[in-house]
């Protein structure tokens, strides 16, 4: 979308050099004013449209708070659900993941990170169904076998977890391989 500015402003530029090579000495303060006016209110608008990036939390309220679309808001919770997963504010986390999931009950990789925050709070039936839910929706994406193994071996299910992080190689999960390797004889 920025490509297409480029064109613009070369119109933009166009008109305006049109404008200041006209020798007409009472044209041209009137022109250097608007865009002094113009230069201004855009740096104004550019400053305060910053604080919005502050950080991925205020952004993503930001992008949720302007979106009516129920996919975008799924996303912008996703990734705010990320950026609380990585600051261990799993409760928050755990919230947006909901809401992501709640906007697009399909979103699998809401439903593998979901599972994964579920298993740190100890929520272990949680995190359960939060893997079999993806794993029905895509029989082939590798993550949630492999996350339902630590699961399983964290509840000393070894050939369960054995099973999923198996299935989770094959799927071209390599991380499953030393694990394999580890702990399936």
């Amino acid at each position: 979308s920025y490509l297409a500015y480029i064109g613009l402003y070369f119109i933009l530029g166009s008109i305006l050099q049109n404008f200041l090579s006209i020798k007409k000495k009472k044209i041209k303060p009137i022109i250097y004013s608007i865009l002094i006016v113009f230069i201004i209110f855009f740096a104004i608008t550019t400053v305060q449209r910053n604080k919005v990036w502050k950080n991925p939390d205020i952004l993503m309220t930001d992008v949720i708070s302007k979106n009516e679309n129920e996919m975008n808001a799924a996303y912008a919770y996703f990734f705010r659900g990320n950026y609380k997963d990585q600051k261990q504010d799993y409760n928050n986390a755990l919230k947006d993941y909901n809401e992501a999931i709640r906007n697009y009950p399909e979103y699998i990789i809401a439903y593998n990170n979901r599972g994964i925050v579920r298993g740190i709070m100890q929520n272990f039936e949680g995190a359960y169904n939060d893997f079999n839910k993806c794993i029905n929706l895509n029989k082939t994406y590798a993550d949630p076998y492999y996350n339902r193994g630590i699961l399983k071996y964290m509840q000393k299910d070894l050939k369960g977890a054995c099973q999923d992080w198996k299935r989770a190689s094959i799927l071209g999960y390599k991380q499953a391989d030393d694990i394999i390797r580890q702990y399936c004889k």
